[in-house]
């Protein structure tokens, strides 16, 4: 009876051990979740914030670009020839 008892306490000692390591695997595993949602919040709330950056920047530089891009369209084809000009190949290049 004592070695049945002994084997029982043992066996339960056994599966405490087990059980606290489950639990402590679980609980890192649960903490490295947890890590994961919060740096990805972050990473989150840094892209909208640069986002809202670009946007205010956008609308400041829109009316420079689209004169910007006018010019750049009409150099393009003064380059003439393949792609629209290219630096070298065909016609007058922005260089020349």
């Amino acid at each position: 009876m004592m070695m049945m008892m002994m084997m029982m306490m043992m066996m339960m000692m056994m599966m405490m051990m087990m059980m606290m390591v489950m639990m402590m695997i679980m609980m890192i595993m649960m903490m490295m979740m947890i890590m994961m949602i919060m740096i990805m919040m972050m990473m989150m709330m840094m892209m909208m914030i640069m986002i809202r950056i670009m946007k205010k920047e956008m609308e400041k530089k829109k009316e420079e670009k689209k004169n910007g891009k006018r010019r750049m369209w009409r150099r393009m084809k003064i380059g003439g020839g393949r792609g629209g000009g290219g630096g070298g190949r065909g016609g007058r290049t922005l260089k020349s």
